[in-house]
């Protein structure tokens, strides 16, 4: 099964959510009931491991975009009445993309040793 069309065809949505829900007023952001700083994480996490699932042939340049992206969002925050930047956010941000896109990176390594051995 090849999971490069499904997972662009997640990522980009996902991405536009992200951008929405970070940029939003507060009160347009859900109530999931965890840490902020872990769903931030996850958020990011499955960001990185659909982009970097999506597009696995330039995965180490869209981790840096996805790290400035990151950057970018926080900073954007300041611009927006009743939104902070905090660098913790930024950091589970970050933290978050690039353990997806290692993620992905595992995974196709996996799948292609497994290959090879059969």
């Amino acid at each position: 099964m090849n999971l490069i069309p499904i997972a662009r065809a997640l990522s980009w949505p996902l991405f536009a959510i992200a951008v929405f829900l970070t940029l939003a007023p507060p009160a347009f952001r859900p109530a999931t009931g965890l840490q902020r700083q872990l769903e931030h994480f996850l958020a990011f996490f499955l960001l990185g491991l659909l982009f970097g699932t999506g597009y696995r042939h330039n995965r180490f340049a869209m981790a840096c975009l996805g790290v400035m992206i990151t950057a970018l969002l926080e900073a954007l925050q300041l611009l927006v009445p009743g939104r902070h930047a905090y660098f913790s956010d930024f950091a589970a941000n970050t933290v978050g993309t690039c353990v997806g896109f290692f993620v992905s990176a595992s995974l196709e390594w996996a799948r292609e040793v497994t290959q090879r051995a059969k």
